[in-house]
């Protein structure tokens, strides 16, 4: 049972006189004050200990690089096509092509013959893209070569090295700069500011010009972009913005600058994504339905594997898991994958009755495709 510590209590438990009582009664006192005054200093020390940890932690946690991710908004393309070229593409579905580059002469400086003589690798690509879509790719040096000496019947040239179109680069950059100042935290989903200029997912541009050489007319203008990271890009940071890499890189960038020749197989792909479309434009394939499909081996008939959201496809209330079986009346049964491609080419507008089969039942589908591009 607690009691007050006084000198009658220490007189009456030790059972000593009143004086030595008092002696022990200041004693004790002054053992207790003691005590509490080291609990107390025990107590801020503890505090003081608690509050450093805590700002450690925090500062650890602020220095300690973060994950994010960037997705910016990619740069839509500009495609002009005329009446005569969709015309001719309706006839001519692999035209002979020739590419028509930037002439490099003597007179140029030597750095921009440097320039200039870079973009070879980005001429090779497209016209080896090109060749593996069903084109027949000419010689582009014999047009130069043609071209240089005042030669300007598009006629005439197209007789000598046997092409149907000319397709003219008029301008290639790889070096668009794109800074991006907001980010989203992957494991918050909270957005944050970017500082500074170190999240750059640069832009590749290519512009060209395409000419139906029998006619002498321009068929087509493309300028065309790819944007990088727009499916999103994560990267760590610090929290200062001062050093920024992308997850995967053994080391720190001082920025993210993301281009499409940062290494070989983005350089192809952005490459490969340029010759499609325009690939694309020359045969008159710039719709689309919004699905992929690939073939069933055991059916031997198409199977859509994905559907875009808000597509063609969607609307028109295709699945994943639906048989193709036919499109516009024509079976899609033994047909290989660019056979099918070929049945669905067509610009946006383009309608396309098709037959599915769903749990074993043929249901009859109306779709019509969407710009592409």
């Amino acid at each position: 049972m607690d009691k007050i510590f006084n000198v009658e209590n220490a007189a009456a438990i030790t059972g000593c006189g009143a004086v030595e009582a008092e002696t022990i009664s200041k004693t004790r006192a002054s053992s207790k004050s003691h005590t509490s005054r080291r609990n107390f200093i025990d107590k801020v020390k503890m505090n003081s200990n608690a509050l450093l940890i805590i700002g450690l932690s925090f500062l650890i946690v602020s220095c300690s690089p973060q994950l994010a991710i960037v997705k910016p908004v990619a740069k839509k393309n500009d495609i002009t096509i005329t009446s005569d070229l969709k015309q001719f593409s309706k006839v001519n579905k692999n035209p002979s092509v020739v590419l028509r580059v930037p002439y490099v002469t003597t007179s140029v400086s030597e750095a921009e013959q440097k320039k200039l003589s870079k973009y070879n690798d980005v001429y090779n690509q497209i016209e080896k893209n090109l060749l593996k879509s069903g084109f027949k790719v000419r010689d582009r040096g014999l047009l130069n070569n043609i071209l240089s000496t005042g030669q300007s019947n598009y006629a005439e040239i197209g007789k000598k090295i046997e092409t149907d179109v000319i397709i003219e680069i008029l301008n290639i950059d790889f070096d668009i700069d794109n800074f991006i100042h907001k980010a989203t935290l992957k494991k918050s989903n909270k957005e944050i500011e970017v500082v500074g200029n170190k999240l750059n997912p640069k832009i590749a541009k290519i512009e060209c010009k395409l000419t139906i050489v029998d006619k002498g007319l321009t068929g087509g203008l493309l300028t065309l972009y790819y944007t990088a990271c727009t499916d999103g890009c994560e990267f760590l940071f610090k929290w200062d913005f001062q050093e920024v890499t992308f997850v995967g890189r053994s080391v720190f960038y001082p920025s993210i600058n993301w281009a499409p020749d940062f290494n070989q197989t983005s350089f192809e792909y952005v490459i490969s994504y340029f010759s499609n479309i325009i690939a694309d434009v020359l045969r008159g394939n710039t719709g689309m339905i919004g699905c992929r499909w690939e073939i069933d081996v055991i059916k031997n008939l198409p199977k859509i594997t994905e559907i875009v959201k808000d597509m063609p496809a969607e609307k028109a209330g295709l699945l994943v898991g639906d048989y193709i079986m036919s499109i516009n009346g024509n079976s899609t049964f033994g047909k290989t994958m660019e056979e099918i491609n070929g049945m669905f080419w067509g610009e946006a507008g383009t309608s396309f009755e098709i037959t599915i089969n769903r749990n074993n039942v043929d249901i009859k589908k109306s779709i019509v495709k969407t710009n592409r591009y």
